[in-house]
């Protein structure tokens, strides 16, 4: 992965996800009004280390949308 610029005020974040809600989101994007009540509620949780969102998916290949 490219590092963002450290005056562009951008960063990776990753979003742990099954294959067939990749494509979906990869076609309209994310939407709170389907996401599921995660530990702090309803809302499209992300996380700054890939590790932590690998863990809500399954043994599946990696898809990475820039």
């Amino acid at each position: 992965m490219q590092e963002a610029r450290a005056d562009s005020h951008e960063t990776w974040l990753f979003h742990g996800a099954n294959k067939s809600c990749i494509e979906l989101i990869a076609a309209k994007g994310f939407d709170i009004r389907v996401s599921r009540h995660g530990m702090l509620g309803q809302g499209t949780y992300f996380a700054n280390c890939s590790a932590y969102s690998d863990k809500y998916v399954a043994a599946l290949p990696v898809l990475i949308c820039p």
